[in-house]
């Protein structure tokens, strides 16, 4: 099992309250990798990747939450710088949160896997092949295993659906 995959199953079920404290805990352990915030940010967890991101930056949890639902890109790098996060992973992260919020407010219907999929689309030549740097090359295999992963699942859901209706 990774590392970070063993906290899944709390980031998964704290409650809102707890997540400052969860949060504060995984950056003092060392568990706060750039994996582990893609993985946030893919799967939607947007409230937790605000925790995340005070406990980072020392912010307050209203500003980062300000940002994240409605902040420009501009101050949502200068966040991202801040938090220690690798460039490489700005614009994917960006990508990301523009999805989400199109999905909150009812301007898309998609899921983890069209988010990760357009999180990869937005690392720096990962689609179009223009020669990548070494970090991007290593974002884009990072949001690809996550993507991966997911469609796995989802395939995995289907099955044992057929299954059942068998």
């Amino acid at each position: 099992m990774r590392a970070s995959a063993a906290w899944w199953r709390f980031v998964d079920t704290a409650p809102s309250a707890d997540q400052p404290a969860l949060a504060e805990h995984l950056r003092l352990s060392g568990a706060m990798t750039p994996q582990f915030l893609l993985r946030i940010v893919a799967q939607g967890k947007l409230d937790f990747f605000a925790a995340a991101m005070v406990a980072l930056t020392r912010q307050k949890l209203p500003r980062v939450m300000a940002l994240l639902a409605n902040g420009r890109d501009s101050a949502l790098v200068a966040l991202l710088g801040a938090s220690g996060l690798n460039s490489a992973c700005h614009a994917p992260v960006l990508s990301g949160i523009r999805h989400w919020r199109d999905v909150a407010v009812g301007r898309k219907v998609a899921g983890v896997q069209e988010v990760t999929w357009a999180m990869l689309r937005a690392v720096p030549g990962a689609e179009r092949g223009d020669h990548p740097t070494e970090a991007d090359r290593d974002v884009a295999s990072l949001i690809k295993a996550i993507h991966l992963d997911f469609l796995r699942r989802n395939a995995r859901g289907h099955a044992l659906a057929i299954a059942a209706a068998a």
